[in-house]
């Protein structure tokens, strides 16, 4: 076998690999983004935790301003 053709050969299943674990990603993604903002504020209000700015963005969840002093 030459390398070329192991090449031609073995692209298709490459991308067939790829796409999959791209959708499973996706799909933790948006499970995440649903489960996340209500535990959040579950742990906010229950142990006085908040998370970093940079994971509510992520999460979709808008922070909220405070008030100043």
């Amino acid at each position: 076998m030459i390398i070329s053709d192991c090449v031609i050969s073995c692209k298709p299943e490459a991308k067939a690999i790829f796409a999959k674990l791209e959708a499973e990603a996706r799909g933790n993604y948006e499970i995440l983004a649903k489960t996340l903002p209500p535990m959040m504020q579950v742990m906010k209000e229950v142990g006085g935790i908040e998370f970093p700015e940079t994971l509510a963005t992520i999460a979709g969840v808008e922070k909220k301003s405070e008030p100043e002093a």
